[in-house]
């Protein structure tokens, strides 16, 4: 009897043990998938953008491609809140007015240029950044989208303290083209804003996007733990509406989409999709269709588009070459043509921000 009593103490011992490991397995689980996990995802998705070697990338998007007499720059930084981020100012001595152009993700202001030299030229101050995390700028990541938002508002501050000007404008391209619709939220005296390819809702636009960086398993598993941990990082700015901020807009926006974008996708993720929820008689739309109605294709020219197919073709033909070889046929091409603005689009743009 004593025996069989022993056995079962035993049992019961092995089996309490085997349902605490059980529990505690379960428990690790949940604190991964609550606090590591998320931070993991989203460290990968906005990771620290390094400054690209420019001998290896093609366009006129390196100030050193650019007569610098005639398309003058200041560099400067300001505070955001993350710290220090370079920026640039383009002083035109014609101009009362001021374009801020906020660059998309893991890009700085160089990435721009061709279209900063095209408001410069028809008179325009600009003034860009490189901001959180990329480039030389500080953050050990781009931490998230609305931090996009946050740089932009920081910027536009340090502007009017150290700048005067009767108008400001804001543009945008990408996470930089919801920043240009969001910041509106916290500032109420922009007098227009221009959206290129901007998404609506960084929540929603955070999940399908980190998907393509870590696949849809690890971000259906964790895509509630991702918006609460946007949540805690971002407060209200988490899951704000590009749409509501539009329908309570001081000033004028114009929203661009192309329909053949595949990365902020126009019928799931863009601000332009949502134009039946916009009510501010305010808001301006202009939607793209082709071939090069896509995520970058509707800033450049017809012929731009058809000149990048060829040399990104080449160019990957070249992986097993050495570096130099690379950087000589880099050397050799037209930088202009290759980020040759859409006049057409960029002419309307200019007059919708002139009649504002």
């Amino acid at each position: 009897m004593e025996k069989n009593s022993k056995k079962y103490n035993k049992k019961l011992i092995i089996g309490l043990s085997v349902s605490l490991s059980v529990v505690i397995f379960l428990i690790i689980s949940f604190v991964i998938s609550l606090f590591i996990a998320p931070q993991i995802v989203l460290d990968q998705v906005f990771a620290k953008a390094p400054m690209p070697d420019y001998q290896l990338v093609a366009g006129k998007v390196t100030y050193d491609r650019y007569d610098q007499e005639s398309f003058p720059r200041e560099v400067t930084t300001f505070e955001s809140s993350k710290g220090k981020l370079d920026a640039y100012y383009f002083p035109n001595s014609s101009s009362d007015d001021l374009l801020v152009f906020i660059p998309g993700l893991s890009e700085g202001a160089n990435s721009y240029l061709p279209w900063i030299k095209y408001f410069y030229d028809q008179g325009y101050d600009v003034f860009s950044f490189d901001p959180t995390g990329t480039y030389f700028s500080e953050g050990k990541t781009q931490i998230g989208f609305p931090q996009r938002i946050i740089d932009a508002e920081n910027a536009i501050k340090f502007i009017k303290k150290t700048y005067h000007y009767d108008n400001l404008y804001v543009m945008g391209h990408s996470m930089g083209a919801y920043a240009a619709i969001g910041v509106n939220y916290l500032c109420d005296d922009i007098k227009a804003s221009i959206s290129l390819a901007g998404f609506n809702n960084n929540e929603d636009f955070m999940l399908s996007f980190a998907s393509k960086y870590v696949g849809d398993t690890l971000v259906n598993l964790t895509g509630v733990f991702l918006r609460n941990y946007s949540k805690q990082i971002f407060g209200e700015f988490s899951n704000l509406n590009m749409y509501d901020v539009l329908n309570n807009i001081k000033g004028k926006a114009m929203i661009v989409q192309g329909k053949e974008d595949t990365v902020v996708n126009y019928e799931k993720d863009s601000i332009a999709y949502y134009q039946s929820l916009i009510t501010s008689p305010n808001v301006e739309y202009i939607l793209l269709e082709g071939p090069y109605a896509t995520h970058s294709g509707i800033l450049l020219s017809k012929e731009a588009n058809e000149y990048r197919q060829i040399v990104n073709s080449e160019f990957n033909s070249l992986d097993d070459e050495s570096y130099e070889t690379k950087v000589q046929y880099i050397n050799n091409i037209n930088h202009s043509l290759y980020t040759e603005i859409n006049a057409e689009l960029f002419s309307s743009i200019l007059e919708f921000i002139r009649n504002s």
